[in-house]
Formats: structure tokens, sequence, C-alpha cells
């Protein structure tokens, strides 16, 4: 299986299930720094995209399109496949046919999801099933002369009538011969409307062709109430081998959704897709880093220092400096907090604590402070995370104990944590 991440170009839908939101350029250097395979691309029409462009900026990054979506037919302009207007209904065909084109393309599928539309307006259920099947009919046998499949996504009741559970929309598929169409099972969707999840993937297995990798509030997985290893279990026990692409909230920001579902889907993933096997056991693998560690000793101190940390000003006379701030955002202090807490103990988790006069301090807690924590019960560490206030954290780095300051180059705001290491017992 392979990650994806969602990137919308849809003005009308800003705040909307989409992780990146400032073109696609932003996004894929993003994606790609931390290690998505793919995108999944939103799109305000097929004539928005110029593959002459996208092509080399995929290359660029390494990255694929892993599909692409229809739904600005619908946010934008309130088309469906199933509006009571036939002439709506026709401009809904040949909106999505454009987009099956563009993504043919790239050898991905396109996606149907809110442009399923809904039984309202004068039309019962039955006729809008029937008009949903009729386009289905005939936009999954274009998408099959253009060599992908068309995507058909089950949406939550408050979102339509028409398909919400998994096994229904295949059965109905099964029963049409709809062999063009693939089901894309969103687990925000499915943990409203399924009783057991990776039950219904085994059971609609022959037609899973996407997954949308989200929490049961939308947010990235793991801020949330899913459990993703049944579903994972599933979906190794039906043999699917696409992709798990981020449809969530850019909660609490964009960079912290993309960086949590990478973790997310690595730790979910780790068992079957380690991609090399070095020979170290550990995940640290940088020699300066394993170098000043082995060397250090208890109460031995080790600053992860984000973007605005001052460097080469506040350290410890002894300290060295390892520099890991490639670009923007890249790396993070997260990262590097997971590869350290894999590697050596620690007795102690200090951050940077806002002083009561900064302007910050009014907005309570820095939202990456719950990511430290998280990373923290994850390697079954049972410390705290303290705040030190910002002038005595200083004093604390700058003393005779710290041995090592990794300076990434995360955006994040109060992002700096001092660990103090412990005694290995074993």
């Amino acid at each position: 299986m392979r990650s994806a991440v969602t990137v919308s170009l849809v003005p009308e839908s800003r705040g909307g299930p989409f992780v990146y939101w400032d073109g696609l350029t932003e996004a894929c250097f993003h994606a790609a720094a931390l290690g998505f395979d793919a995108i999944e691309i939103f799109p305000p029409s097929a004539a928005a995209i110029d593959p002459a462009q996208l092509r080399p900026l995929l290359a660029r990054h390494r990255l694929a399109v892993a599909a692409v979506g229809t739904g600005a037919g619908w946010v934008v302009r309130k088309w469906t496949l199933t509006h009571p207007d036939a002439a709506i209904r026709k401009r809904a065909r040949e909106f999505i046919r454009a987009i099956i084109d563009l993504a043919a393309d790239f050898h991905a599928p396109a996606i149907i999801g809110s442009m399923q539309g809904r039984a309202e307006g004068g039309v019962d259920r039955a006729q809008a099933l029937n008009w949903l099947g009729e386009a289905l009919d005939e936009l999954g046998a274009h998408a099959a002369t253009r060599g992908t499949v068309l995507l058909l996504e089950p949406l939550n009741r408050y979102e339509t009538n028409l398909c919400n559970r998994l096994g229904d929309t295949a059965a109905w598929l099964d029963q049409r011969g709809a062999d063009s169409v693939r089901l894309l099972a969103d687990l925000f969707h499915m943990a409203i409307e399924e009783a057991d999840p990776a039950a219904a993937l085994r059971a609609a297995g022959h037609r899973i062709g996407h997954i949308h990798f989200a929490d049961s509030n939308r947010w990235a997985m793991g801020l949330g109430h899913t459990d993703p290893a049944p579903i994972i279990a599933a979906l190794r026990q039906i043999g699917y081998t696409g992709f798990l692409s981020a449809e969530v909230l850019p909660l609490p920001d964009s960079a912290a959704a993309a960086r949590q579902t990478i973790a997310s889907l690595r730790r979910c993933l780790q068992a079957r897709c380690s991609p090399f096997r070095p020979m170290l056991k550990t995940s640290l693998l940088h020699p300066d880093i394993l170098r000043i560690t082995a060397q250090a000793g208890h109460h031995a101190k080790i600053l992860i220092a984000d973007g605005n940390y001052p460097v080469s000003t506040k350290r410890g006379p002894h300290a060295e400096v390892v520099s890991l701030n490639l670009a923007p955002g890249v790396v993070t202090v997260a990262q590097v907090l997971r590869a350290l807490l894999g590697a050596v103990p620690v007795d102690h988790v200090h951050v940077m604590g806002i002083p009561p006069d900064d302007p910050y301090a009014q907005k309570g807690e820095p939202p990456v402070w719950n990511e430290f924590r998280s990373l923290l019960t994850e390697a079954g560490l049972p410390v705290p995370l303290v705040p030190i206030l910002k002038w005595d954290f200083y004093r604390q780095v700058e003393s005779p104990d710290h041995v090592l300051t990794i300076q990434t180059a995360d955006l994040a705001l109060w992002g700096n944590v001092l660990l103090t290491l412990g005694c290995r017992t074993s």
C-alpha cells in the first residue's frame, strides 16, 4: 500500500477536508519532503490543470497522481448526475468525462463523490439511482477505453441518500455489471455508516479501488477514535495494494495534518513496508548524532531546535551542532524526536514555555505540543512534557551538560524540545 495526500485548487472549498491549498508546486514540495508517494488532486475543472506543467513537477519530486476528484462540479456549479434538469445532468457527465481524461493521462482514476447527488426536488430514490447507474455505465466505459477505472465514493447519510454503505453499493454495482467502476472507501464516512468498517472492507473487497485515510472526526488518522489496525489488516486480507490518501481537514494546520498522516501510515505499515534494512536496528542513522549520543552520559542534554531558535548563540560550551534545516519545514522537530526516542534513554522532556506577556500566550498551548506527547506515548516513555519559560529554557541549554543541538527547519511555533538523557539499564 502506498501513501497519498490531498491538494485542493478550488477556492470555494477552502477549509474543507484537503491537506494542501496553496498550489501544486508547494503541495508537491512538502508531500515529497515528508515521504508521500502521491498526491490526490481536487481541481476546479480538467482545464485548470496543464499536464505539460504537472508532469515535470511530479517527476522532479518523484510523485504519482493517486486520483483526481470531480467534486468542484458540485461545489462550484451545483451540477450532479441526478439533477432533475436533464441539461444539468448532461453538463455533469461532460465535466466528469473531462476529469477522467485528465486523470488517465497520469494513470489515475477519477472520483465521483458529491456529484452523485441525492434524491430530492421531486426525484425519488429509484429514479435518481437509475440516472446515476446510467451515468456510471457510460463514464465507466469511457474510463476503460482510457485504461483506467472510475471511483464511486459512498458518502454518509448527511451528504447523500443514494450510496451510503460499501456493501449495498457493491451489490448494486454487481447487479448492473459495472466492471469499470470501483469503490472509494472513505474511513470518515464509514465511521458513520458502517457497524464494522473492517468487515465492510472484506465483504466488498472485490470492488475496493481507493482508500481515504481519515479519522472518525475527519482529522488526520490518530486524532480521532478510529483504530486503523483492523482496517489495515482487512486491506491486506483482500490484497489491496493501492493508495491510502489523506482526505482530512487541515487541522491544526496543513503541515501538522500531513505530518500526523505520514506518521500514522508508517506506524500502520511498518511491519510490511520498510523500504530497506539498515545494519543498525535503530531508526536513527545520522553518523554524527549517533557518535555524540554514544559518547553522552546520564544527565546530558540534547536540544531539538525549531527553525526560529538562535542556534549559534544559545548553546552550552561543549555542545556540537548538527544542522538538518534543509528547507522551510524540512525536517521537523517531531521527526527528529521520534528517531531519538527510539535510540536513547530519556529522563526528562522539556519544551520552551511561553512568557505570560507574549501575545501567543493568549492562544493556549501550541498545537505541536500534543504531537510531542503522542510521540512520547508511542515510544512507551512515561515522562511528562514540561514547559520551561523561555529565558529559563535558554539557561538550561547553556549549561555544561548540553552536548548537542539538532537544528531543524520546523515552522511550528514554540516547537523547541530539550531532552535530558537517562541511564541504560540493560
